[in-house]
């Protein structure tokens, strides 16, 4: 059985983020709350330290984090997603004054340096306790939670590269999840259906190799679809394989897989206009990100379906 090996620790938190990269465990963040015995009161002591477990000894060690770079404020509540075997993303959390943030970070797990990104245009609203995930060349962020209350937005984060000019841009997607926090998003795949199928009239709704958010990233619209009709609804934009919003990989009998987002449970505000406490309940709900046709699809449980 593995233990963890005498040393530093990254010691007691919550609220912190972490991603794997091959056999380590990276963690960013988070806060501890203690007692101050002097002022007779909580506090909590927010951190901005990164940290990696080495799987194959089981030994913690504190990154050296490059001082002479800018860092990003101590916070918890934020996402943290591996974008390639070198590169994180930090976005949002909550910081040491209790606010919402809504910066972005880059960290370059070979250099140990961080880089804040600054994109062009308009930006997410600050949030924490929101979820974000890869999808190809793009970052979807859905949902959190501002210093006002709950989100239910999508928004797409394109240019990360190095050499590139990164951009948010906001989509209009139908039929939206209720705004929430605290809930998840995942990438799973689907197989395409065969050329066969799809020539006999099978639907391919769903299968485009490329979401049709990447076009509208690409202009920094935030209608949900270019191509959109006077009513505001999307049409599914199919776009040629291989492409950088692309996400389509083989299966194991060689057709082509379809990556979609899932999205499960969170935190609902039930709070009426007019109350005094915020009254939230926890979702059992479970949606599905059509990303072809830009659409919320709602997956009910077993016990309510039919």
């Amino acid at each position: 059985t593995p233990g963890i090996l005498p040393g530093p620790t990254p010691g007691s938190r919550a609220f912190h983020c972490a991603v794997a990269l091959r056999q380590r465990l990276l963690l960013f963040g988070g806060h501890i709350l203690t007692f101050d015995a002097e002022h007779n009161r909580k506090r909590r002591t927010f951190y901005n330290d990164v940290w990696q477990l080495d799987t194959d000894n089981w030994q913690w060690s504190k990154l050296p984090v490059d001082a002479a770079s800018a860092s990003p404020p101590g916070r918890d509540m934020a996402s943290l997603l591996l974008l390639d075997d070198s590169t994180l993303l930090l976005f949002g959390g909550r910081s040491e004054a209790g606010r919402s943030l809504q910066d972005c970070w880059l960290f370059d797990v070979d250099r140990c340096c961080w880089q804040q990104l600054k994109p062009e245009g308009p930006l997410p609203a600050p949030r924490k306790m929101h979820s974000m995930v890869q999808l190809g060349s793009q970052v979807v962020l859905f949902g959190g939670e501002r210093d006002s209350g709950p989100l239910d937005d999508l928004w797409v984060l394109r240019g990360w590269q190095p050499g590139a000019t990164p951009r948010w841009t906001q989509v209009k997607v139908k039929a939206s999840p209720a705004p929430r926090f605290g809930h998840t998003l995942a990438i799973v795949p689907s197989a395409m259906p065969s050329a066969a199928t799809s020539e006999a009239g099978g639907s391919t709704t769903g299968n485009t190799d490329e979401p049709a958010a990447s076009a509208a990233a690409a202009g920094n619209t935030t209608e949900a679809n270019p191509s959109q009709d006077a009513a505001g609804s999307a049409a599914a934009t199919p776009r040629a394989s291989g492409s950088a919003g692309g996400a389509a990989v083989a299966s194991s009998d060689g057709r082509p897989w379809q990556q979609r987002v899932v999205l499960f449970g969170g935190c609902l505000d039930l709070s009426s206009f007019l109350s005094l406490n915020r009254n939230y309940m926890q979702s059992k709900e479970a949606w599905l990100l059509d990303m072809s046709s830009l659409t919320w699809v709602p997956l009910p449980a077993a016990d309510e379906a039919g």
